[in-house]
């Protein structure tokens, strides 16, 4: 819905059914089966032709990881809150810049009553951060995309007593991001091709959830050779060039 030719307004449902049957390693048998409506929508906003603000908030359910569970599992609940602005600046320099937040409840943590052989549903998490992206197009061949994104994820409840409350993330880096340029041919002997380089970067991350191992930031060199014709196309891709 478009009120003013400036406001637009999105909204929407989808109705999510879980249903998972397992039996544990106790020979006890188990299932899941749960229905909700999960609610989603947004708000823009044309501060002027060039320049946009959003919003939006998303709700989510999935079924949980395989695991030996001490009771029946629950289906993992999220909700995801965002906000930021897009621009535009005559057609060669576009981007956003956004803020958001995402909790999950009904995570598999371990059962401390059981020193961690089973699992149990009662693990909560929490993700907030920024995202930055840029792209610069400066001609009809070239074009230029940076992205940089600053993740704070850790653990918000936990019943065991390996991973505390605070703890962050395992494989989640607080900082990763990607530069990445790319060429479209136009000579009639390579028209279709493209070709395209790029360095990603991420900073440490944590092992697991219990914090005591880390691993070292790292960075890559890619690069790809892609052939398009109408609305297909193919792409030969190496990543980390330097090994």
């Amino acid at each position: 819905q478009t009120l003013f030719n400036r406001l637009h307004l999105l909204a929407g449902t989808k109705l999510s059914k879980i249903v998972v049957d397992f039996e544990d390693t106790y020979g006890g048998d188990n299932k899941i089966d749960k229905t909700k409506l999960l609610l989603q929508g947004g708000i823009l906003f044309d501060i002027n032709d060039n320049i946009s603000l959003f919003t939006s908030y998303s709700e989510g359910m999935k079924a949980p990881g395989w695991a030996n569970y001490e009771r029946a599992p629950k289906p993992m609940e999220s909700t995801q809150y965002e906000v930021g602005v897009k621009f535009d600046a005559n057609g060669q320099l576009s981007g956003s810049l956004a803020a958001f937040k995402i909790e999950r409840k009904n995570i598999s943590v371990a059962d401390p009553d059981t020193s961690g052989l089973t699992t149990i549903p009662n693990g909560e998490e929490e993700s907030k951060g920024i995202e930055l992206d840029l792209v610069w197009q400066p001609t009809t061949n070239f074009s230029l995309l940076t992205n940089y994104t600053n993740t704070d994820t850790v653990y918000t409840k936990d019943a065991s007593t390996t991973i505390l409350d605070g703890n962050k993330l395992g494989g989640v880096p607080e900082h990763s991001g990607r530069i990445w340029a790319n060429y479209k041919f136009s000579e009639l002997t390579l028209k279709g091709f493209n070709a395209g380089a790029g360095i990603y970067a991420q900073s440490e991350t944590m092992l697991d959830g219990t914090n005591k191992y880390e691993v070292p930031g790292y960075h890559t060199y890619d690069a790809k050779i892609g052939y398009s014709y109408k609305s297909y196309e193919t792409s030969f891709i190496v990543k980390n060039l330097t090994n």
